[in-house]
Parts: C-alpha cells; sequence; structure tokens
C-alpha cells in the first residue's frame, strides 16, 4: 500500500511540474525570470565559462535546451552528457555573458544567485516561484523522513542563504507562506499541509495536479477513517465476548450451586437472557430485559454475578 501511494506522491509532483512547464510565460521578463530560477536550481558547477545543469526528469531537460537555442542560437552552446542514470547539460560559448546577465544571476560560494531585480515586475514574480518550484521542488510522504509520522511534505531546497531568501519573499509576495529549515545539509522552505500544498499548486498554475491530489487524499481519509472504526468495533467485540464470557462462567457457578435459586426474581431472568445469549452487548441485554435498565444498572447486575460468584469460591 506504501507503495503504490509513493508512486501517487510522484505523481502529483511530476504531473505538476509539466503542467507549469505548459503554462511557462512567453513574454520575455517572465521567461528571464523562470529561467532564472530554474537555471539557479539546477546548476551542478561554473567555472566562469562552462555551467553543468543536472535534472531530475526529462521535461527539465528539454526545457531549457530549447529555450536557450531559441533565445541564444549559436552564442551558447548546449552539450548533452548523462552521470550516473542523470541527464546533464553543458553550456558554453560567447553568449554565456549575455545569459547569465539576461537571467541576473551572478555566482557566488559555488552557487548561482538570482537579483531581486528579476522580480521587480508582479508578473515575473509567478514566474519565477514557478523556476524555484520545477527546477528544485520535492514532495513526499512525511514517513519517508520518520516511520511515526503521517501527514505530507513539499519542499523546496536551495545552495545558499540568498536565494532562500530571494524564495521566501517572493513566495510571500504570491501569499504563500512557507516555512524555513534545514534538510540534508541545504535550506529548505516547506509546507507540512495537506491543504497549502494543495493551494500552492493552484498558485502555481498545476490545478489538475491539485484536484487529483485533493480528491485521492479525501479518499484516503475516508479509508483511514473506516479502518478506525472497524479497528474500534472489533476491539469493542472482543471486549464484550471476554466480558460475557467472564459472566456466563459466573452464572454457571451460581447454578450450579444452588445460589441462583435464592437471588430475586430480576438476577434469575437476567442469568436465563444473558445465557441465552451470549454475544448480545450491553444495550442489546437492555432491549431484551423486560423492565426498563440503564446500560449502567444492566452492568452493575451482571457484575454482580461475577461478585457473588467470587464470595463463593472464597
Amino acid at each position: 500500500m506504501g507503495h503504490i501511494w509513493y508512486n501517487k506522491i510522484m505523481k502529483y509532483l511530476d504531473e505538476a511540474r509539466a503542467q507549469i512547464f505548459l503554462s511557462a510565460q512567453t513574454h520575455n521578463c517572465c521567461l528571464y525570470a523562470f529561467l532564472s530560477a530554474l537555471v539557479a536550481s539546477t546548476t551542478n558547477q561554473f567555472d566562469g565559462r562552462m555551467i553543468e545543469l543536472t535534472f531530475v526528469d526529462n521535461t527539465q531537460y528539454l526545457f531549457i535546451k530549447n529555450t536557450i537555442t531559441k533565445l541564444y542560437a549559436d552564442r551558447v552552446n548546449c552539450t548533452d552528457g548523462d552521470f550516473a542514470g542523470k541527464k546533464f547539460i553543458l553550456l558554453d560559448g560567447v553568449g554565456i555573458g549575455e545569459m547569465l546577465d539576461d537571467l541576473a544571476l551572478s555566482f557566488v560560494d559555488n552557487s548561482f544567485v538570482s537579483s531581486p531585480r528579476i522580480v521587480e515586475n508582479d508578473c515575473c514574480r509567478l514566474a519565477f516561484a514557478q523556476g524555484l518550484f520545477v527546477g528544485a521542488g520535492k514532495f513526499y510522504t512525511s514517513q519517508d523522513i520518520n516511520a511515526k509520522s503521517t501527514g505530507y511534505n513539499m519542499e523546496i531546497s536551495f545552495f545558499n542563504a540568498k536565494m532562500l531568501k530571494l524564495g521566501s519573499q517572493v513566495f510571500g509576495a504570491l501569499n504563500v507562506k512557507l516555512k524555513q529549515g534545514k534538510r540534508l545539509g541545504k535550506s529548505i522552505l516547506y509546507l507540512r499541509d495537506s491543504e497549502q500544498i494543495g493551494d500552492l499548486f493552484v498558485t502555481l498554475g498545476a490545478i489538475k495536479a491539485s484536484l487529483e491530489f485533493q480528491n485521492d487524499l479525501s479518499l484516503r481519509t475516508m479509508k483511514n477513517n473506516i479502518n478506525r472504526q472497524n479497528n474500534c468495533y472489533d476491539a469493542n467485540q472482543t471486549k464484550t465476548i471476554n466480558a460475557s464470557f467472564e459472566q456466563i462462567k459466573a452464572i454457571e457457578k451460581l447454578r450450579d450451586s444452588g445460589m441462583l435459586e435464592r437471588l430475586d426474581e430480576d438476577m434469575r431472568l437476567l442469568a436465563v437472557i444473558r445465557l441465552d445469549n451470549p454475544d448480545s452487548s450491553l444495550s442489546e441485554l437492555c432491549e431484551l430485559f423486560p423492565r426498563k435498565v440503564t446500560r449502567a444498572g444492566m452492568k452493575y447486575k451482571l457484575d454482580k454475578f461475577i461478585t457473588l460468584s467470587q464470595k463463593k469460591k472464597d
């Protein structure tokens, strides 16, 4: 079951990425904001001349390759590579400096940092947030971290504090309040609330992924509630059976010793009802009893059989 749910989690993330790429703005300022965040999120290394970008899926790879090729023609060369099953691109050429200037990127402490000027326009903030999500977004259940935890996690990781700060400001401007933290040595922005994660998908333009996530989440919640109810029912049934067994055993002892006949009429009648209905609950016994009695009163009477039988033993 856990493996099936993990596959669904990955489906939501992949679908959200795909929808965001399809809706990516073609207007230059927004496209540059999107690329700026995406390049900063996927850069593996830069030596001043050559940039290496590593991708988590084929959609990222194709988008960056096709877009950079279109924008910079033969001034930036895109060389494909593959290492340990992961695809990467090497970018070099006379247009690298121009590209970094267009994307407002500077290389600081072994990682790229986007300048705040790339998100000066309101329309560019959404594009920049989309680029961060598709470049470094992760989505998983809390059990992946702690087996005793429940719930879901969405996080975006950053190579440096400046990008974390800019990312937090951009999402805040979109009315998305992400928490800050650390995981696996990286600074992250994260959400651990399923409703907020669904809202984030909508904000980023991945509405279909949000609807599917919320629908499957509702089904899972319903199944969990049914399982809890069934477990509670089974526990109550076990408790009822154990109590009934002890009561019947006590009644039989009293009957065999002749003490049952010395009890009042109600107790003798109740003894017969309990012996004839060993699986009945307190509520059901109250309905079978000819006189009105509460559940507490019924329990008191049944417990009295046990008390009397123990006194006889003593």
